[in-house]
């Protein structure tokens, strides 16, 4: 908090390694690669809140493979950081917000500031919809609206 005020301030310099006009973008499926788990595996640490991905190797005590947060790790887990879920399945570890409290989303917002003000995790992009997907989408919507226009 600086001069008293609550909005989040965030002091980003032209060293920052990853600005956001040079950030990635990356898939669901590309970020999951980056969970350490191959044992030759020296690939980073990525994890995502909110559809930003951060660089967290340096925390490899609590992300590494045998870390308590390793199952955050590769995936978009803005629901369990908003709610505080440590299971590992698809109802905790989400990105979806659908039925969250006024607080759990300031709880979410904590996070990213930690995150962004981290001396050791960065920031390195933005999680997108993968475009094959998004097409794959599309055509079964049409599929299914020419369907029920032919009955």
């Amino acid at each position: 908090m600086l001069l008293g005020t609550e909005d989040f301030i965030l002091n980003k310099t032209d060293d920052d390694k990853f600005a956001e006009k040079d950030a990635l973008t990356m898939t669901a499926a590309e970020l999951a690669t980056y969970t350490g788990e191959d044992d030759d595996d020296d690939s980073p640490l990525y994890i995502c809140i909110s559809g930003r991905i951060y660089d967290v190797t340096a925390g490899e005590r609590f992300y590494g493979v045998d870390g308590k947060y390793h199952l955050f790790v590769g995936k978009d887990a803005t629901r369990a950081y908003a709610t505080g879920c440590l299971e590992d399945n698809d109802d905790c570890v989400t990105s979806s917000t659908d039925g969250l409290t006024e607080s759990e989303f300031k709880e979410i917002d904590r996070w990213l500031e930690l995150y962004e003000t981290h001396d050791k995790y960065t920031f390195v992009g933005f999680l997108v919809d993968d475009p094959v997907d998004q097409l794959l989408e599309m055509e079964a919507t049409e599929e299914g609206e020419e369907q029920q226009q032919e009955q």
